[in-house]
């Protein structure tokens, strides 16, 4: 044999080790159990979000269609006399009030103002809207 060809024979060969150790596995999973928690928590909150979105625009549906009602009646009509006002439709979510102003801000005109009124995870939320109609 050549002499650059030889091994020495007084040298130790590292062992290869295969496989993961148990502390990799546990680092491993720890990291996997919080990617998985965060993600159930943005799933919590994405549901609770669309939740309350709904809750909303069913509130400003409920509200334009009222409002809807209140310009179709005649100036006269009990619905639109001065005072508050509560919707007979009752829903088990949602309350619809109004109130009316005569002569606000001018004469010959009423200011009613419409509000959805519901209950969101204890907290009590409204949506209102406002809007002027003549006496003419």
């Amino acid at each position: 044999m050549a002499k650059g060809h030889q091994k020495g024979l007084g040298m130790l060969r590292k062992k290869r080790e295969d496989g993961f150790t148990i502390i990799e596995v546990i680092f491993a999973m720890t990291i996997l159990a919080v990617g998985l928690l965060a993600v159930a928590t943005m799933q919590v909150t994405a549901i609770r979000g669309n939740s309350t979105s709904m809750d909303l625009s069913s509130a400003i549906d409920l509200v334009q269609d009222r409002v809807d009602k209140l310009l179709a009646v005649n100036i006269g009509h009990a619905d639109i006399t001065a005072g508050n006002h509560a919707d007979p439709v009752t829903d088990d979510k949602f309350d619809i009030t109004w109130s009316v102003q005569d002569n606000t801000p001018i004469f010959n005109v009423k200011t009613i103002t419409v509000t959805a009124e519901w209950n969101d995870r204890g907290l009590t939320k409204q949506h209102t809207f406002e809007f002027m109609r003549t006496e003419l």
